[in-house]
């Protein structure tokens, strides 16, 4: 029995790697549903996911509305700081 739970459930390390592996790539059923699993059971790797999603966003949008071909000028950088962290913090 104890085979068949370590098979299913995933220990943080893992989960947290196969969050975002789930961002860029696809992940398998048997990884949707182990994920599924710990992610239920777990608040930390939740709140994780949750986080790391928003993260992705939040950063594809700005690298959408700031197409440059150069670097950001330094009041840019810190507007772009600014608004990540109050979108992380409203969630």
């Amino acid at each position: 029995m104890k085979r068949v739970l370590k098979k299913i459930f995933l220990p943080c390390t893992v989960a947290t790697e196969m969050i975002e592996k789930d961002i860029y790539f696809k992940l398998s059923a048997l990884e949707k549903l182990r994920l599924f699993l710990h992610t239920g059971l777990c608040g930390l790797c939740h709140r994780y996911q949750k986080h790391s999603r928003l993260l992705h966003r939040i950063l594809m949008e700005l690298h959408h509305e700031h197409e440059h071909p150069q670097a950001p000028k330094e009041e840019e950088q810190t507007a772009l700081k600014e608004k990540i962290t109050n979108r992380l913090e409203k969630n």
